[in-house]
């Protein structure tokens, strides 16, 4: 991954998005204001990291940090950081999630607030969650829990790039047609399979997560097999 490393003592400063595969470090200064210039919609998370970086992650694997964002922008002359459509990004917000996910590492939380993943094939539930608990947790995006039978990875709705991790030992089926398949391609451990609808599945750690125990079905419950979907 090839990184950069951007400072400028601007008042205000443009950025763009970075080119595939990118990292790009930009240093700022105290009193500077920062404009992303790209579409929120190619951004694929954010995020503050243990040093108080705002970390800007794409969809097209690149990043962009922006380092010392949670100081600069809680000191007396505190940074402005913007999209170009003019909406204001709020870093008080952030720093109050990373508190939060600090924080309840160390709390005991209860059955009306837990807040926890469907466990896996084979895997007990917690003391403090029930069967119940479970009918209103939501499961990751682009998969669906089913009682007794393997989680589902659903088709990506059109034009969209859905990213499923797998979880070792657990059993996913492939819950859509492999008439509906563009193509499917298989780059180390990562499976990427693109549809007709314009959207795109990528599995990061399919080759370690199958080699280490998981199971993949396809939709008639036959182990998955790349030779098939390529027919």
């Amino acid at each position: 991954m090839e990184m950069k490393t951007v400072s400028g003592e601007e008042q205000t400063v443009l950025l763009a998005e970075p080119s595939a595969n990118e990292t790009v470090n930009v240093t700022m200064v105290e009193g500077q204001d920062v404009v992303l210039g790209f579409d929120q919609s190619s951004v694929e998370s954010m995020a503050l990291n243990e040093n108080g970086d705002l970390v800007i992650y794409f969809q097209n694997e690149s990043s962009l940090v922006l380092e010392n964002a949670q100081d600069l922008a809680l000191n007396d002359s505190p940074i402005q950081i913007s999209f170009a459509s003019g909406e204001t990004l709020d870093i008080n917000s952030l720093v109050d999630t990373a508190a939060v996910s600090e924080n309840s590492a160390t709390e005991t939380i209860s059955v009306e607030t837990v807040d926890a993943t469907p466990p896996t094939v084979g895997e007990t539930l917690a003391d403090n969650v029930t069967p119940e608990t479970l009918d209103t947790i939501e499961p990751a995006v682009g998969t669906e829990v089913v009682e007794d039978g393997p989680t589902q990875i659903t088709e990506p709705a059109a034009n969209t790039r859905q990213v499923i991790q797998l979880e070792e030992g657990a059993e996913y089926k492939m819950a859509f047609s492999q008439d509906d398949v563009e193509s499917i391609n298989q780059n180390g451990e990562e499976l990427v399979i693109s549809f007709d609808n314009g959207g795109t599945l990528v599995i990061p750690n399919y080759g370690s997560a199958t080699e280490d125990g998981t199971i993949v079905l396809n939709q008639s419950d036959s182990p998955f097999s790349m030779a098939e979907v390529q027919q």
